[in-house]
């Protein structure tokens, strides 16, 4: 509640970093957080989406519907308007608008249920604070809107927020705590000798010699011996009826009495637990329990089906999640959720590949064939075709980045280095002409259409067809021979255009190179190295049982998803879940804390 009015206090220019932005848009403590929150998700997925790292309130009007949204339309216009307002003033002046700000967007009043207990003393506390701010007109003067959100927190900071509670008949405290009070029983805990007398814990920062001289806390044994008598005569005259205990072990140690108990006449038992708050532990023996199994498959509906034959899903997105795991593969695109990260704070990689795909499909849609690329090198103008095309990708593919000039100009830079390197290795090639660019395809396998979009075709003088996917990150081409293909993206495209070869065009700093896999009998066979180690079951280096590999194996997973299997099975548990949006669905990971300490008596 208090954060919620410190946020709305301390912005500065109606410029909200996003993750504020979206604390602020969620509170419940807000009319927009609780009448309207589908239209405050709808927002923060656009925001996203777009990869926003600062919202300006006073330009997003066009995000959202102000008529479905009236509560989040009061929120950024009241907050954008009380933004504005950066007049120096009083302390005083300062408390009553940021009231009058928080009265008029429902914090926290106008709810549907009455504030708890523990609301309204917190309300109570913050009120405090603020008339703590107003009394400092005469000492501070006017201040400017950051120094006195500065202020109004460092005065938050400097109060106790904590809950009065009502009395309870059972107290736990420790031995300090319990100075001065009686019991009418008293359990001592913790009784070993590693605890009682505590260890010497001196501070580091005063001459030990001195901290023992003036005897201070926790300075050396003999001080803590003291401490421990004194509070063992205290806490035997507190009370007539008392239980000393210790733990028996602390994981595979095991602990003993403190010594200080041996000179108190008390007996020494072990305890024994006479009732049992498990709910296992009250359960009769002839209890029949219920067998529940998940379903491993989840036929598809009608419209599903429609969908997966006709009209067909975008990408090849969907067999590689059912290769990894099928329920993933089930809640991104059946369930159609989605796994949102938050925007990088300026260029992130995925703007970056999108970027240098972009340049791609434009040099070669200008500049088709090896000789081409030759000519512009001869003619000494290689670096400047690419910078053209690096600055109208930018233009294209609006870039958050080409509005920055000093950011944009660096990006280019290096953009145009990375590529002008690559080039270097495509002159290394024989003769070749990229027919297609980004050419559009579909294909049906195991009852599911696929709408795809194949960056590069290449073809040689003898009609060898070579498939090109420009990646900027990491690639592994051994996943094109796995059992459950995880990298299905050029398979897949194989399996539609037939060609001599596939590979990747592995396009980032340090690590420029081909990746590929061919036809060992065409032309292509001298373009990069294939993977080390190639399974036998594939068939290669025969290219025509390889390619019959993909399409068994490729058919088997889209039949998978098309009968609707959706068990949790990922491929390699630990890399699969950790790269994984959906944990809090399939729940795999959790474990059942099963570690239980007894004491002795």
């Amino acid at each position: 509640m208090v954060q919620t009015a410190l946020h709305l206090l301390a912005i500065q220019n109606s410029a909200v970093p996003l993750p504020t932005f979206l604390y602020i848009l969620k509170s419940p403590y807000l009319k927009s957080g609780r009448k309207n929150p589908e239209a405050g998700n709808v927002l923060e997925v656009k925001l996203q989406s777009e990869n926003f790292t600062t919202v300006h309130l006073d330009r997003i009007g066009a995000l959202y519907d102000r008529e479905k949204s009236p509560e989040l339309h009061e929120l950024i216009g009241e907050w954008s308007k009380f933004s504005g307002d950066t007049d120096p003033r009083l302390p005083s002046a300062w408390a009553k608008a940021l009231s009058n700000l928080l009265k008029k967007l429902g914090w926290p009043s106008d709810r549907d249920c009455p504030l708890t207990s523990r609301e309204i003393q917190c309300l109570r506390k913050w009120n405090e604070c603020l008339d703590g701010l107003a009394s400092l007109d005469s000492l501070l003067g006017k201040l400017s809107r950051k120094h006195i959100a500065e202020e109004l927190q460092r005065i938050v900071q400097g109060n106790l927020f904590q809950v009065k509670t009502k009395e309870e008949p059972i107290l736990v405290a420790d031995l300090e705590q319990s100075m001065g009070m009686t019991f009418d029983h008293l359990w001592i805990m913790g009784c070993h000798a590693n605890c009682l007398p505590g260890q010497p814990d001196p501070n580091p920062f005063l001459p030990l010699a001195l901290q023992k001289k003036r005897g201070l806390p926790h300075a050396d044994p003999k001080r803590e011996l003291q401490f421990a008598e004194q509070s063992l005569r205290r806490l035997i005259a507190s009370s007539e009826d008392i239980v000393f205990s210790y733990p028996l072990w602390d994981k595979e140690n095991e602990l003993k009495p403190s010594p200080l108990l041996a000179q108190l006449s008390i007996q020494e038992t072990e305890r024994e637990i006479k009732t049992s708050c498990r709910i296992k532990d009250h359960m009769p023996p002839d209890t029949r329990l219920e067998l529940w199994e998940d379903e491993d498959h989840l036929s598809p509906h009608k419209h599903e089906k429609e969908k997966f034959l006709e009209r067909g899903l975008s990408g090849y997105a969907v067999l590689k999640d059912q290769a990894e795991c099928p329920f993933r593969a089930f809640t991104a695109h059946r369930l159609r959720a989605k796994s949102i990260e938050m925007a990088e704070v300026d260029f992130d990689t995925r703007e970056r590949g999108i970027l240098i795909h972009k340049v791609m499909e434009l040099f070669w849609k200008e500049h088709k064939t090896r000789q081409a690329l030759q000519k512009l090198k001869e003619e000494d103008k290689l670096s400047e075709t690419l910078v053209l095309h690096v600055r109208t990708a930018m233009q294209e593919s609006g870039s958050r980045l080409f509005k920055q000039p000093r950011f944009s100009k660096l990006e280019e830079e290096r953009s145009v280095q990375l590529l002008t390197e690559w080039m270097e290795r495509e002159l290394q090639r024989p003769d070749f002409e990229v027919t297609h660019g980004e050419k559009k395809e579909s294909v049906t396998l195991g009852g599911l259409k696929l709408n795809l979009r194949i960056d590069r075709i290449d073809t040689t003088p003898d009609g060898s067809i070579l498939l090109i996917d420009y990646k900027t990150g990491q690639t592994k081409p051994g996943k094109w021979f796995t059992e459950r293909i995880q990298e299905p993206q050029l398979p897949l495209y194989a399996c539609k255009m037939n060609p001599q070869g596939i590979a990747f065009a592995e396009i980032a700093k340090g690590k420029i190179k081909w990746r590929s896999v061919t036809d060992k009998e065409s032309s292509l066979s001298g373009i990069g190295k294939p993977p080390r180690e190639i399974p036998v079951e594939t068939g290669w280096p025969d290219w025509e049982q390889l390619m019959n590999f993909w399409q068994t194996h490729l058919s088997a997973l889209a039949q998978e998803f098309s009968n609707g299997r959706l068990v949790i099975d990922p491929v390699k548990p630990g890399d699969t879940c950790r790269n994984c949006g959906y944990h809090s669905l399939c729940r795999i990971g959790e474990t059942e804390p099963d570690d239980e300490n007894e004491e002795a008596e």
